[in-house]
């Protein structure tokens, strides 16, 4: 209980229409920095797609080389990989010339640029035709904008080799089906190869299929043999049959002829006239049989030659079926060498895509390429300690004769002293133990000077101002620079309203200072910070002399001011 009534005891200190508020301002300062910087750095990496990024496209399109008889192929991967990366918006890509992407990259306009090279598609054109090539993107980036982004960008070289190797794939595979195209139209060609058509005839209409008309020929002609053969054979056997009554006939008419004769001699004239009579009869039967037997001797002669016909005409046929069997054989050679193989190595993407990194000015490891951020925090944080334990100004002087600027600087320099050393003791710590190797040296201790002395004058004027309440904005100040500098991502990454105030914030030009300081770039960006740091510590000097120069004037609340407070 005793301790409870003297923590009680301690809240009663903030009595009085001023300090009831330092409680509440107690919790509301770290909600408020923290929700500052956790708002700036809440999804950086997703926000990547509102960071301007180049793109160079040096390329041309290309004929690619194609099977004989498959339509053309052209490449035109350039424009291909150019509309894959703004589909996919990882950055917000704008389409540059050569020498403007590398000035906006050079100024900060553009954090990376990719610059597609003039042969991109003749390199793809043949490793997509089987020869090995291997083409190059050169991707462009510049750690004096930003160190992470730049790490970013790095890794964003294998996506750009992915979209360069599915375009890649996506030719060899129209490629593959104009070629197979190409092979089935030859196949449909050597199933329709017309066939010569035979001599014997030659108005008669072809079948689509040559071979199947060479062999419905040669059916069709021995089908007509068969049966002249048998129309033949039948002739023969009537021929015969006529012969063999014909020679009965003749026998007979001998017969009675010779019977007539006998008649004759032995004067019986009736015999004679019916042996006579009957051998007439014979004769003109055989005289029948001669002619019949000529008609079907002509007949037989005359299927004799049409059988002689068709097997000629059956001969061309095969001879035309075996010209078409030539031709086929042929034409399935050349098919099979027009078939690509199918060895694993035909199927391996090619050209080999290649990302060749060009950094305009590498900070090197991390702690290079964060050290700009750090070397400007510094100057804040200390000045945030200091101020809590130095006074902003000495009442006895106020009280003395000494004229309010001196009284400013007497409070102002043992602030800025502190702010100075430990700036300057953390860029000499770098530089001798971690090997921070900054490129211009001299540029960045002066930056680390007079930042720690704009640090110092803006907290000892806020302080002067408003007292506790000074620090307290002033911590409030430092969360909202923090997050709106820039300093470890693109500010296009952070929330939009840090985006739009990030080049009204001192901290942003100071950062761009130290990098171009360190890692190298425009020796204008390190100008700025200093001009800009030297201005601010100049106005915070003016601004706390005017208001101490006004303070002259003693009051009841400024001599007691403990007296006042407990009293009221």
């Amino acid at each position: 209980m005793r301790a409870i009534r003297l923590a009680w005891l301690e809240v009663q200190r903030f009595r009085g229409p001023r300090l009831q508020w330092v409680p509440a301002l107690l919790v509301l300062l770290p909600l408020l920095t923290g929700t500052l910087i956790w708002v700036s750095l809440w999804d950086p990496r997703g926000n990547m797609e509102r960071v301007p990024a180049a793109i160079v496209n040096l390329d041309s399109p290309v004929h690619a080389i194609t099977e004989k008889g498959s339509s053309p192929l052209i490449v035109e991967a350039g424009n291909r990989l150019v509309d894959e990366l703004k589909l996919a918006h990882d950055f917000s890509w704008h389409t540059l010339g050569e020498e403007q992407a590398k000035k906006e990259l050079e100024g900060g306009g553009v954090y990376l640029a990719v610059v597609i090279p003039p042969n991109f598609s003749a390199s793809m054109a043949k490793g997509i035709s089987g020869a090995t090539t291997e083409t190059y993107v050169h991707l462009h980036i510049n750690d004096a904008n930003n160190y992470l982004v730049g790490e970013t960008a790095k890794a964003y070289g294998s996506t750009i080799q992915d979209y360069a190797a599915a375009i890649t794939l996506s030719y060899a595979a129209k490629r593959n089906v104009d070629t197979w195209d190409a092979i089935r139209r030859d196949v449909d060609k050597i199933l329709n190869i017309e066939a010569p058509k035979p001599l014997s005839d030659t108005t008669s209409p072809q079948p689509a299929n040559p071979f199947t008309s060479a062999v419905q020929q040669i059916a069709t002609h021995l089908n007509e043999t068969a049966k002249i053969i048998d129309h033949v054979n039948g002739a023969v056997q009537s021929a015969n049959s006529g012969s063999s009554a014909m020679a009965a006939q003749i026998n007979d008419a001998a017969s009675q002829a010779q019977l007539a004769q006998n008649s004759a001699a032995s004067n019986n004239a009736a015999l004679v006239q019916q042996s006579t009579t009957q051998a007439n009869t014979s004769i003109r039967l055989v005289q029948t049989g001669v002619t019949n037997l000529a008609a079907q001797l002509l007949t037989a002669t005359n299927d004799s030659k049409n059988i002689l016909e068709k097997v000629i005409s059956a001969r061309e046929s095969a001879r035309a079926l075996s010209v078409s069997m030539e031709n086929l054989e042929k034409e399935l050679e050349s098919l099979a060498k027009s078939i690509p193989p199918t060895k694993s190595t035909a199927i391996t993407p090619r050209p080999a895509i290649i990302i060749k990194e060009q950094n305009l000015h590498p900070a090197g490891p991390w702690g290079r390429g964060l050290a700009p951020l750090f070397l400007s925090l510094t100057p804040c944080l200390t000045t945030v300690v200091a101020m809590t334990v130095l006074r902003p100004y000495s009442q006895r002087a106020l009280a003395s004769p000494l004229n309010a600027c001196a009284i400013t600087l007497a409070g102002w320099l043992p602030l800025a002293l502190v702010s100075v050393l430990a700036t300057c003791g953390l860029y000499g710590v770098s530089q001798s133990v971690m090997k921070l190797d900054a490129l211009s040296g001299w540029a960045t201790l002066a930056l680390c000077i007079l930042t720690a002395s704009a640090c110092a004058s803006v907290g000892h004027a806020l302080k002067v101002l408003l007292g506790a309440g000074g620090e307290i904005l002033y911590l409030v100040l430092l969360a909202f620079q923090f997050a709106a500098a820039g300093g470890l991502y693109p500010i296009q990454a952070s929330n939009s309203i840090f985006a739009d105030l990030h080049r009204y914030v001192p901290m942003a030009h100071t950062i761009r200072g130290f990098r171009a300081a360190i890692s190298g770039g425009q020796a204008s960006a390190i100008w700025t910070a200093l001009v800009l740091n030297l201005i601010i510590t100049v106005v915070g000097i003016a601004l706390t002399s005017f208001c101490l120069a006004g303070r002259r004037q003693w009051t009841y609340e400024r001599l007691f001011p403990v007296v006042h407070e407990r009293c009221s």
